[in-house]
């Protein structure tokens, strides 16, 4: 074997599309690969799957979601542990499950034709009825459009497709009837993925993978080697950030999939270069935490945002962001308290690039990655970087604390903001007025209701089974209802208190807070039948009653 040659790194960069080619990416190649079972993150679902095949009663199991969802993988996972080997070959196999059950398991619906789209879902479908389990994977849009087409009536059509959406939507992951037909459907997308970067990463790392390097002549400049023992020594560190930075984006709509996520995390180790092409450079420029966010050095690489997930990553500017710690990264340069000595020692290598632009932005790539300070510490970073009430958020999101007494005051603040303009209030309610816009104080408004304080509640709930270790927070007023509170929600009250009105609100976000309005005119007590405003002044504000008599209106 060549001396400059690992078949580990070409693994790596074939999961990428930097050189636009990656035949690894899809599922079924990449399953091919010897490297994929020691690189296989195990997935709780699995357990979920291979009960309900075992368990329940011949049935339709379904895994939908979207393209690079890990849908195949999943699949192959599922039956390797249940002894079966599956022929990636054939999009269709019989296969006979341990028990001696027959399951017919369909590898990738979405890519037959419309017309034997059709036929295999008339099989399948009939299956049950026949003691025959089917295991599917498809794409959510041909799934319910091909099951659809089962039906001639026009009204069982769309009632049939309603009803699969419905079951794809709750991801409840329980056993339904449709039109007679039992389905298990299992929206993959629904299902949190965020812990699969740190897991994945960790194995990426091993020891054992890398161990053609050791000989290596280029080991010494080799940045891939680098990246990889940079990485080993701050893991923790490393992997914290991550799970940090997808959770952040899946809160505000960037779901990424695992391949997606796949393909980020490979090109940050080798930045698309293989071993062949490795040369003497400047160290810090081609290091994980530069290509992570498709940098080499201080220099946008326009070539990475070829790989979808490194151009959000920059499009994030989280670099750009003010850090506190700027004083000691930036001004002070206090690096030997800030990084490990390695880190200490690639800086010092740096030179005359310091005085470039873009050092700053570099600098904090790295600090993200790769800061050694204390977890009080990093904790602020964490709200500097993304949000004040993020490391709040997460540790209720991840059931590492109940509710915050913070969030519940957040909350009421909020409420003032958007009906009263001002958290000024001595009243232990809140009127709820028809406000002209969240958080423009109008000094005359109409109410419509009003809300005790003591009556907001927040509070955590369990996901779904499908993420059993994710918690929602909830807000709920007088003991009803229940209003989920997104991330995007949360730090938009932090900023409307705060005085910050946004006239350009994310639709996303705009959906829940009008979804918010509509659920309190719901709960609120009303005033009777006597209309009443408030009219604001500087300490608060005053309630009149208002009355039309003779043709005149009158304030009370």
């Amino acid at each position: 074997m060549d001396e400059h040659t690992n078949s580990y790194v070409d693994y790596l960069n074939s999961l990428h599309n930097y050189n636009a080619q990656n035949p690894n990416a899809f599922g079924e190649k990449n399953i091919k690969s010897p490297f994929y079972p020691k690189t296989m993150v195990e997935m709780g679902i699995c357990e979920y799957i291979k009960s309900s095949l075992t368990n329940l009663c011949p049935h339709i199991l379904v895994l939908t979601g979207y393209a690079g969802d890990g849908k195949t993988s999943l699949m192959f996972r599922v039956l390797k542990e249940m002894g079966i080997e599956l022929d990636l070959h054939k999009q269709i196999t019989e296969e006979t499950f341990p028990s001696g059950a027959i399951c017919c398991c369909v590898k990738d619906f979405s890519e037959q034709p419309d017309d034997e789209k059709t036929k295999i879902m008339r099989d399948s479908v009939n299956c049950p009825a026949q003691g025959k389990y089917v295991f599917m994977v498809a794409n959510t849009g041909p799934l319910i459009n091909t099951f659809g087409n089962l039906f001639e009536d026009n009204a069982q059509r769309e009632k049939a497709k309603m009803e699969l959406i419905n079951a794809i939507g709750n991801n409840k992951g329980d056993l339904i009837n449709i039109y007679g037909y039992p389905f298990l459907v299992i929206n993959v997308a629904a299902i949190d993925n965020t812990t699969f970067p740190s897991r994945y990463l960790r194995k990426v790392i091993a020891e054992d993978l890398w161990a053609d390097c050791a000989a290596c002549a280029k080991r010494s400049y080799c940045h891939i080697i680098k990246n990889r023992d940079l990485i080993a020594e701050n893991i923790d560190h490393v992997c914290d950030f991550l799970s940090k930075y997808y959770i952040w984006q899946t809160e505000y709509g960037y779901r990424l999939t695992i391949r997606s996520m796949t393909e980020q995390l490979a090109y940050m180790i080798t930045g698309g270069i293989g071993c062949a092409d490795i040369c003497p450079m400047s160290s810090h420029k081609v290091l994980f935490f530069n290509l992570f966010f498709g940098y080499v050095g201080t220099l946008a690489n326009p070539r990475a945002t070829s790989i979808p997930a490194v151009k959000l990553a920059r499009d994030t500017n989280l670099d750009s962001r003010r850090l506190r710690a700027d004083e000691e990264l930036i001004i002070r340069k206090c690096y030997s308290e800030l990084f490990s000595q390695v880190v200490c020692d690639i800086i010092s290598q740096v030179g005359k690039e310091v005085f470039l632009p873009g050092w700053c932005e570099e600098l904090r790539r790295m600090y993200f990655f790769l800061s050694i300070v204390p977890q009080n510490v990093w904790d602020r970073d964490t709200e500097d970087i993304f949000s004040k009430q993020y490391t709040q958020y997460l540790a209720v999101r991840n059931c590492n604390a109940k509710p915050y007494k913070a969030q519940r005051q957040l909350m009421i603040d909020a409420l003032r903001m958007m009906y009263l303009g001002t958290v000024i209030s001595t009243s232990n309610t809140i009127p709820i007025t028809l406000s002209k816009e969240s958080g423009i104080a109008q000094s005359v408004q109409l109410v419509v209701g009003e809300i005790n304080v003591n009556d907001i509640e927040i509070v955590a709930e369990p996901d779904s089974e499908m993420n059993a270790s994710k918690m929602n927070l909830i807000l709920r007023l007088c003991k009803k209802g229940k209003i989920p509170l997104s991330l995007p929600m949360i730090n938009y009250f932090e900023e409307l208190r705060n005085g910050v009105i946004s006239t350009n609100i994310d639709p996303q976000l705009s959906h829940g807070i009008e979804g918010l309005k509509s659920q309190l005119l719901k709960v609120v007590s009303s005033s009777g039948e006597d209309v009443e405003i408030i009219v604001l002044n500087n300490t608060g504000y005053e309630k009149k009653g208002l009355a039309i008599e003779d043709g005149l209106i009158r304030l009370g």
